[in-house]
């Protein structure tokens, strides 16, 4: 899962600063083929940004999808 996690990050921070922002999580999406509504791209980023500074960190992806992986 780790390891899943860190290449997710890898290909959606485009900055390479260790964060996702509102604007890569979109971008993210949309090269992954996925397409959201604006609420549903808001409502992603609050599930996952636990600690609410409006960035989302790899530790943060690794707690939201632990529940669903080994």
């Amino acid at each position: 899962m780790k390891e899943y996690v860190h290449d997710l990050m890898n290909k959606f921070d485009s900055n390479y600063d260790g964060f996702i922002s509102f604007e890569e999580l979109t971008n993210g999406l949309r090269s992954i083929k996925i397409n959201l509504t604006s609420q549903e791209k808001q409502a992603l980023m609050k599930r996952l940004d636990f600690n609410r500074d409006g960035e989302i960190a790899e530790e943060e992806i690794f707690r939201a999808l632990a529940p669903y992986g080994a």
